[in-house]
């Protein structure tokens, strides 16, 4: 790999300022940047912390040429009373364990696309150290982008907009902010992921959008009941899907079709504790493990932490009934695919049952015949059996 100096360059950006550039074809999970943070400043809650706070972290750097390196930075146009808190606000991200912002001096020269090709991640040896990863392939000349809103698939299209412009006074024109207009209603879809509510979003303004609670979102109050299996793996795998569609590609998509692989293993193992196994459920499992598996593994590469907890998951899965049954099906399905004459009658089996797991046992359930053995375990299930 090369020198981690060489894979980008400081330039400027068509109506952005400054911006930072490929220099060279850069892979998927390949570390752009390491940036160690250049101030800090803790605050009691959520919300941005007092300007003489900011002032008094600034005063406290401990040379002048961290102080340079930070008045250097964009100063955005946030309406506060001194320069050092609107540079401030303009290039402080939140930290994920505690109530903190921080600066970082290279970081803070990526530019905002809510598709961004990258994302922030922590050093795994040192806590003031966060590192820049490709979450997908960047060519040479490409501008390297980052994401401002945390994860902005949580937020329609005229939310994102809302907050960036009150934020940050532009305008986006990545991907999921210029559909076309056949696909606006995918942008400003009702239904999002993210139980957040954004009602008083036109109330926002410059003047107020570090304060207003409508520019954070107001959780929405708890379901009247707790969810069941079938609506929580409704609930990710549309999250996953969704974010597809947008373009939002990053390791936590992987982890919203684990989540929905974890939930519909539970509920395929609820059925007769795993040795009935609907064919098509096993299929879907397989593909949505597969799928966690490889853009974690695009997006953060073989060795990264979210990468290691997909194949945890897989392994996990092949452990069980269910997943001896999804090895099989699968198999069955590749050879029925390449047409060698293998005994593929799993293929075209609705369900199947397995008498012995260890030997590879199976018998080939019909529909009629998997209807009634649900409903045969239903009933033994209300009567306490």
């Amino acid at each position: 790999m090369a020198p981690q100096q060489t894979l980008y360059k400081l330039k400027q950006s068509p109506g952005k300022g400054l911006g930072i550039f490929a220099t060279q074809h850069i892979k998927p999970g390949t570390t752009i940047m390491r940036d160690r943070v250049l101030m800090k400043v803790y605050k009691p809650d959520h919300r941005p912390p007092d300007e003489a706070l900011v002032v008094a972290a600034y005063n406290s750097l401990d040379n002048s040429q961290k102080k340079e390196s930070f008045l250097r930075l964009h100063e955005g146009s946030r309406p506060y009373s001194s320069k050092v808190m609107r540079i401030y606000m303009a290039n402080s991200f939140r930290s994920r364990t505690e109530f903190s912002n921080y600066v970082l001096p290279k970081m803070s020269r990526v530019n905002h696309s809510c598709t961004p090709n990258t994302e922030k991640a922590a050093d795994d040896d040192d806590k003031d150290i966060e590192i820049l990863v490709a979450a997908k392939p960047i060519a040479k000349g490409e501008e390297v982008f980052l994401g401002y809103l945390g994860f902005p698939a949580s937020m329609t299209r005229t939310v994102r907009t809302k907050l960036l412009s009150a934020r940050y006074g532009f305008d986006c024109d990545c991907l999921a902010c210029t559909l076309d207009p056949a696909s606006t209603a995918i942008g400003d879809a009702p239904v999002r992921i993210e139980p957040v509510d954004w009602s008083n979003i036109d109330l926002v303004t410059p003047e107020n959008v570090d304060t207003i609670e409508g520019a954070i979102g107001r959780v929405r109050l708890a379901l009247g009941a707790k969810p069941t299996l079938q609506e929580e793996t409704a609930y990710w795998i549309m999250a996953a899907k969704l974010c597809q569609a947008e373009g939002f590609i990053s390791s936590q998509v992987a982890t919203f079709y684990k989540q929905a692989a974890t939930r519909l293993r539970t509920h395929m193992h609820c059925l007769a504790e795993g040795r009935l196994v609907i064919s098509d459920s096993a299929r879907i499992l397989y593909d949505w493990l597969k799928e966690a598996g490889d853009i974690a593994n695009e997006t953060r590469g073989y060795d990264a932490m979210v990468t290691k907890d997909m194949r945890a998951a897989w392994k996990e899965t092949m452990a069980t009934d269910v997943g001896l049954a999804m090895r099989m099906i699968k198999q069955h399905d590749d050879a029925y695919l390449r047409n060698d004459g293998s005994d593929c009658v799993l293929h075209d089996a609705f369900a199947i049952a397995l008498e012995d797991p260890k030997q590879g046992r199976v018998a080939i359930i019909p529909k009629d015949g998997c209807l009634e053995l649900l409903r045969r375990n239903l009933g033994k299930n209300k009567s306490g059996q």
